[in-house]
């Protein structure tokens, strides 16, 4: 993984599985790994293309592989190497790995190992360690109390976080941390984090990032960061809430919730939705035999 992340990857996203949904697949690859820290080996693996069509407010993004993407994590010691390390920092990594506090953290999810080990390799003020553990909060889907506790670990490093706030890194943070307290129910503070964020149209990107992509940064955010407002008016916590997701899995989440009894949102019931909601019924009449 690269210390810093293209704007188009933090506004997009990537895969859920989706029982009833269709699935466009990417193709695995595996290599054979060196641990960079004891000099275990072991088989990685990874996909070698991928496609991505939309996110959920947290950032993750639908598509045809798992996400986060997988990185390599050592079997043995824990070491997640989220990127290539120089000879100064592996000495720094194998004082760290043998440590009491790396213990405390070993079952966690490789994400939020690889966010701690980034805390200590990268410069102050590198975004890398926060990106990895935004992901963490991703990885660890369906264990409630553990996502909970890594969004709010989040949601509180970004709310540390100093300079540049009008940098687009930096706003695109602070949107995902008012989705984070957002989830966590709280929300009252993260009405107050999102109407803090820098104005979008006067952010400062890094040099590298091309016109296209601060166009569709900017377009992004001009769509969402109101949406996002208008749940936590709602009070709506929701991880896949139906105004904010793609089309197809906006319909799959329609569908539902028709049939969990659940009250149903206005995008359900507005029909631009209507040839996918009916097609997801049809799957799951058939799936169910009826």
């Amino acid at each position: 993984m690269p210390r810093r992340l293209p704007l188009a990857a933090l506004a997009a996203g990537t895969a859920l599985a989706l029982s009833n949904a269709p699935a466009w697949a990417g193709f695995p690859v595996s290599e054979l790994v060196t641990c960079a820290v004891g000099g275990e080996e072991f088989t990685f693996t990874t996909t070698g293309s991928y496609s991505v069509f939309g996110s959920r407010p947290d950032g993750k993004p639908y598509g045809s592989w798992v996400f986060p993407l997988p990185m390599p994590d050592c079997p043995g010691n824990g070491l997640v190497m989220y990127r290539t390390f120089t000879p100064e920092e592996i000495a720094v990594l194998e004082s760290y790995l043998a440590s009491e506090e790396f213990a405390g953290i070993r079952q966690e999810s490789s994400y939020y190992r690889a966010a701690h080990i980034a805390r200590r390799l990268e410069a102050e003020g590198d975004l890398a360690p926060l990106w990895l553990l935004m992901r963490a909060g991703w990885q660890v889907d369906g264990d409630e109390a553990a996502k909970a506790r890594y969004q709010r670990e989040f949601a509180q490093t970004v709310a540390e976080l100093s300079g540049a706030p009008n940098s687009a890194d930096h706003i695109t943070l602070a949107f995902r941390a008012a989705n984070a307290w957002r989830e966590l129910g709280e929300f009252e503070r993260a009405g107050e984090v999102l109407s803090g964020i820098a104005d979008p149209a006067a952010a400062t990107f890094e040099d590298d990032t091309s016109e296209r992509q601060q166009r569709n940064w900017r377009e992004w955010l001009a769509k969402d960061i109101p949406q996002l407002g208008e749940l936590i008016a709602q009070e709506n916590a929701e991880s896949e809430p139906v105004a904010m997701i793609p089309d197809t899995q906006a319909a799959f989440r329609c569908v539902e919730l028709e049939q969990d009894g659940a009250p149903l949102p206005q995008r359900c019931t507005s029909g631009e939705l209507d040839e996918d909601i009916s097609r997801f019924r049809q799957s799951r009449s058939a799936s169910d035999g009826t």
